[in-house]
């Protein structure tokens, strides 16, 4: 379950905005495909690839992640959360809570509260491009232990 849960933090805090004015977070709209090359996974993983499709950005997020994981079957699942700030469970994971707050800049900040106690922070910038988004990370364990990570996240429609 860590695995999917990290994938699935990773989705959600990672794609869903850059800095673009709150009313235009439509611009993230689309499909979204992992680089692997250009990403950066925490010390002593390997991302496995996946790809996201954002159907609704702005004071509600809708999306749908598409992944492949460590037994090469294919998962889906939707998730959709306001970007209020407030502290909510994540049905998908029992235990899990996630915040997302837009920012003034239109950025989302999006934290995932494990069951563990470890905290996820993330946030991603939209390039000037409009196709492709990187987005940084840090993971803090419950004993404090913190490991950086980035996704590269490019436009495939």
């Amino acid at each position: 379950m860590m695995m999917s849960l990290f994938l699935f933090s990773a989705m959600v805090g990672g794609v869903l905005n850059g800095p673009v004015a709150p009313d235009e977070g439509d611009l993230t709209r689309g499909t979204w495909e992992l680089n692997l090359a250009e990403s950066v996974p925490p010390q002593g993983t390997v991302f496995r690839p996946f790809n996201v499709t954002i159907y609704q950005a702005g004071a509600m997020l809708a999306f749908t992640q598409t992944e492949i994981g460590p037994d090469g079957k294919t998962r889906s699942f939707s998730h959709q959360t306001p970007t209020d700030g407030v502290e909510r469970p994540v049905p998908e994971f029992p235990g899990a809570k996630m915040t997302m707050t837009r920012l003034p800049s239109g950025v989302i900040d999006a934290k995932l509260r494990f069951p563990n106690g470890a905290l996820q922070n993330k946030v991603c910038l939209l390039q000037p491009d409009l196709n492709k988004q990187v987005c940084f990370a840090t993971i803090t364990s419950a004993t404090g232990e913190v490991k950086f990570f980035k996704h590269v996240l490019n436009r495939i429609k």
